[in-house]
């Protein structure tokens, strides 16, 4: 990059090169920062323009999660979206189909069947949580309320129940 370059300039190239991995992900930006383990907003502040280039870390990152994003495009915008775009001007052998074992699905289709398998495992760990914490507050009233009775019958006269 010149060094004369102004920040500003890199403005619109960021927000169409997350478009573009967007796009090739197949996700929109808050299942994208969520696949990826960070805060939406670090996305949003992308396609919004108020961060002016990638985070070398957030590439990454996304580099780790989704192989086939090409690395090289996230910083500079220039060339293909994907490794298999770049892969696809090199005359290769005649295998355009990954080979996968005994009619298996391919890494892809596993890595998509685990994300979704991961969402529904927080989804449900999220009101399993949800419900523990109504439960709790539940027994601290009924143990106050217990507590309230026992006091009442003491004030009352009413003979004290052995606990075991």
């Amino acid at each position: 990059m010149k060094d004369n370059v102004r920040q500003d300039e890199f403005i619109p190239v960021t927000q169409r090169i997350i478009r573009s991995v967007l796009e090739a992900v197949g996700l929109t930006a808050p299942k994208f920062a969520e696949a990826l383990g960070i805060n939406y907003q670090r996305i949003f502040d992308l396609q919004r323009g108020r961060t002016k280039k990638f985070n070398p870390n957030i590439a990454a990152l996304i580099c780790e999660k989704f192989p086939q994003i090409n690395k090289s495009y996230l910083f500079t915008g220039e060339g293909p979206v994907t490794n298999e775009q770049e892969d696809s001007t090199v005359e290769t052998p005649v295998q355009a189909e990954p080979q996968s074992i005994a009619g298996s699905p391919d890494v892809g289709t596993l890595f998509h069947r685990v994300a979704d398998m991961l969402d529904t495992v927080l989804t449900r760990s999220a009101k399993l949580n949800e419900f523990e914490r109504q439960l709790n507050e539940r027994e601290a009233e009924l143990n106050a309320r217990e507590l309230d009775l026992e006091q009442r019958e003491a004030e009352l006269g009413f003979p004290q129940k052995k606990t075991v």
